[in-house]
Formats: structure tokens, C-alpha cells, sequence
């Protein structure tokens, strides 16, 4: 999130991330994917719309997701936004290779997880990962241990 606010330091941000919530894989590969997922956000949506970032657990899963107020994507962009190479903005001033959302989505499968993107009501997007989660240390030491 550090990041994302100094690319763009005007850009609103909510965020809420559960304390303790790890998860097991390679750190910076994780985190290049959410930055990509945060970048996403203040490439593709115009000045001032508004961003939002979660973190949680629940069922044994942890579950970041980054969603925006933007112009969201067309219905038949969704299924393939994931993919390679695919630009869905064809508008003036879009950018981008087509590889952010693609590389954060083989970087969680990488890690056992999933990524899903849909549509925000009433309009933008929200890109969700869903990675196993790892025990607290500090609430399941002996699971944790285990795991280490």
C-alpha cells in the first residue's frame, strides 16, 4: 500500500488487513503481485477514483482483495483479463502490456491459490486472491511450528 500511495499520493485508499494473517511462499513474488493488483488501480482508473484493499482468513484460506470505483470493464472483457497479453481498455490514455493481472494470477496459482475478477455494483472492479493461509504464531504455536 506504502507504494501505491507514493505513486499517487492524492488517490484515496481504504484498507483493512486482519492482524496476524501470514501465508507460506516466495515474499517478494507476492508482493510484486498485489503491487501489480494496486498499480492495476492507478493505471486504469482516471485521477481521483477511489481504491479499496482487504486482507482476511477465513476456512483456512487467506483472501486479498484490491477493488476500485472506476469504470470497472466491459462484460466481454471480464473472462479474459487474466489472461496474457489481453488489454481490455482500448480508450485513449489506457496503457499497459496486458501482463499485470496475468503475472498476479500465475504467481498465486504458483502458490496454491486462486484469482478471480468481477465487477464492482455499481461500477468498477475488484480482483480477488485466495491463497492458503498460514497459522498465527502467536495464536497456534504448536500448528505453526509444524509448518515452518
Amino acid at each position: 500500500m506504502e507504494r501505491a500511495r507514493v505513486a499517487d499520493p492524492a488517490r484515496a485508499w481504504q484498507v483493512r488487513v486482519a492482524d496476524g494473517l501470514t501465508v507460506t511462499g516466495d515474499e517478494e513474488l507476492l508482493r510484486r503481485a498485489i503491487d501489480n493488483l494496486l498499480m492495476n488501480v492507478l493505471v486504469h482508473t482516471p485521477a481521483g477514483t477511489a481504491g479499496a484493499i482487504s486482507a482476511s482468513a477465513a476456512g483456512g484460506c487467506a483472501t486479498i482483495e484490491v477493488s476500485d470505483n472506476g469504470r470497472g470493464v466491459p462484460p466481454d472483457h471480464l473472462p479474459h483479463i487474466l489472461e496474457r497479453f489481453y488489454r481490455a481498455g482500448t480508450r485513449s490514455g489506457d496503457s499497459g502490456s496486458g501482463l499485470g493481472l496475468a503475472i498476479a494470477a500465475e504467481t498465486v496459482s504458483a502458490h496454491g491459490g486462486t484469482t478471480q475478477a468481477a465487477p464492482v455494483s455499481p461500477h468498477g472492479l475488484r480482483v480477488t486472491l485466495t491463497l492458503p493461509a498460514r497459522p498465527d504464531p502467536r495464536t497456534a504455536p504448536e500448528l505453526a511450528a509444524s509448518v515452518g
